[in-house]
């Protein structure tokens, strides 16, 4: 496949969606994920459970990933910067838009001007 990535444990992970190892599927749905967390996480959308909470309005959400993106909102915090303008983002989804509209930009070269790494996990 086309799948590309600078770190060598994301593409073994990758490579593992095609082997079919230690591969972790949903019992409610097709979901499927090489990891176990990421499994777990998808779960809460057949269950409804939300336990990350934002302490300052009643956002609640499944995902602790999620719930970082939201904080910013309550912090102002912008910390993807467009590499061809004085534009900031709060999400990458939203730099890579900007990146597109305005200066004319494919994702992948969106993607890779981005000046902060996203952590989309946090460890339970």
């Amino acid at each position: 496949c086309d799948y590309k990535t600078e770190h060598h444990s994301n593409l073994s992970r990758h490579i593992k969606t095609h082997t079919g190892e230690r591969v972790f599927k949903c019992t409610q749905c097709s979901y499927k994920s090489n990891k176990g967390t990421s499994l777990k996480i998808h779960m809460r959308t057949h269950t409804g459970e939300k336990p990350y909470t934002c302490t300052q309005c009643d956002y609640r959400s499944g995902d602790p990933s999620n719930l970082k993106k939201h904080i910013r909102i309550h912090e102002e915090k912008k910390p993807y910067a467009c590499p061809h303008c004085n534009y900031t983002a709060g999400r990458s989804k939203g730099l890579k838009t900007h990146i597109q509209r305005k200066h004319n930009e494919d994702n992948n070269s969106a993607s890779s001007s981005t000046q902060e790494v996203e952590e989309d996990e946090v460890k339970d």
